[in-house]
């Protein structure tokens, strides 16, 4: 969706792998540090190297996820004296971004950034609490939504909903920790013991369903 008569963006992977790959459009450079497979923790080095070469012509470089990605651009910036901008699409109270060395990561790296663009109130506020002196460098930008195309695609069965005589909430995600889904299901008990009619449908997958 960037301007490409004023931007010309590149796409650098760790690894030649992920869920939309197919959608990445045909005039999207793509670089790739390591084949899907590899531990990135074995190949920190290639990715670096690769990663420098890459970024040596950039203006600006982004770590579109948060702990790893991040922690490579902000350490690829300082090198190149580059501006790093760190993108957090999830709270940071979970695992595996609360275990020790990603504590550690994170307290020491992330100052480094000069900005860093949570996706969400929820997200920003837990890097908050990890980085209380640096709230000024946290921006809160929400993820935009192709609401055509997620439409289109849907195969979700409209009847579900019409066909409650109560009001719906529907919750859509991933079923992990990371979502809260237990906020919402809590939330739902309460408003059922003061009588409060509704149906709860949560649509998604995962290991906590």
């Amino acid at each position: 969706r960037l301007d490409k008569s004023k931007y010309t963006p590149i796409l650098f992977l760790i690894k030649n792998e992920g869920v939309y790959w197919d959608h990445i459009p045909e005039n999207i450079e793509v670089i790739t540090a390591i084949d899907s497979g590899k531990k990135i923790g074995r190949n920190i080095f290639p990715i670096l190297n690769k990663l420098l070469l890459t970024a040596k012509k950039m203006d600006l470089i982004i770590g579109s996820l948060e702990l790893s990605p991040t922690y490579f651009a902000v350490i690829v910036g300082l090198l190149l004296k580059k501006p790093v901008i760190g993108w957090v699409h999830t709270v940071l109270d979970y695992p595996p971004a609360t275990n020790l060395i990603h504590r550690m990561l994170i307290k020491l790296l992330y100052p480094r950034l000069k900005n860093i663009i949570a996706v969400s109130k929820g997200a920003s506020k837990s890097l908050e609490r990890i980085l209380p002196r640096h709230k000024n460098k946290i921006v809160t930008i929400y993820n935009l939504a192709p609401i055509d195309e997620v439409n289109q695609e849907s195969n979700i069965d409209r009847r579900i909903l019409s066909d409650y005589q109560y009001p719906v909430v529907l919750g859509m995600g991933r079923l992990i920790p990371e979502k809260e889904f237990d906020v919402l299901i809590r939330a739902h008990k309460i408003l059922i013991e003061k009588g409060i009619k509704h149906k709860l449908v949560i649509l998604g997958e995962g290991r906590e369903r």
